[in-house]
């Protein structure tokens, strides 16, 4: 006895939006581009005095990055083992890593979004081979809002920016959430 399959079982069976497996629906891929476009327009960043205004306007930017690196990018499957004392065998993951590169000429930006990160660097090529030297790196939590109240809600390592331009600067904006300075170099060098 053969078996017809309906087009609702077919239907159903089709993934129309393949990043669904990821989590991420197509609406809200498109809510993240308009975010990020919005973000990049409108943050007046002389306006940025305290860690919870920079929260406000850059807590969805990780996550909208994060959304592009996943959609756009490359899916790069890293296999870690780690032992584990107390059962005597290592414990296999799988890591996923998601990087979207775009280029302008001699520079390059890269976005990488895993274990609920979002780091963007952009690199300026040099040379005949194009070598990518790193000018300037950002990362932001993609999974949770900067900071609660006047609280960070991330670790310092969470959230940074490195500027290899001018001496290798780092920023830390929850170390100093008080600084109007350090939020607002962080919102330049993000925007």
């Amino acid at each position: 006895m053969e078996r017809r399959i309906t087009l609702a079982e077919e239907e159903r069976n089709v993934s129309r939006w393949h990043w669904e497996e990821e989590g991420i629906r197509a609406v809200e891929y498109q809510r993240s581009l308009e975010g990020l476009k919005r973000f990049v327009e409108e943050v007046e960043v002389n306006r940025l005095h305290t860690l919870e205004d920079l929260s406000a306007v850059a807590s969805l930017g990780g996550h909208d990055v994060a959304v592009l690196a996943v959609t756009q990018g490359k899916k790069i499957e890293k296999k870690t083992e780690q032992f584990e004392p107390t059962m005597g065998e290592p414990i296999r993951r799988v890591e996923r890593e998601y990087v979207f590169t775009h280029s302008l000429g001699r520079l390059e930006i890269v976005v990488t979004a895993s274990k609920g990160h979002s780091l963007i660097s952009r690199y300026r090529l040099c040379g005949i081979h194009r070598y990518p030297s790193e000018e300037l790196s950002v990362r932001l939590p993609s999974e949770r809002d900067i900071a609660i109240g006047e609280k960070p809600n991330v670790d310092e390592q969470s959230m940074y920016a490195k500027d290899s331009r001018r001496g290798k600067r780092v920023y830390h904006p929850t170390q100093e959430p008080e600084s109007p300075e350090i939020q607002q170099v962080f919102a330049r060098l993000l925007i």
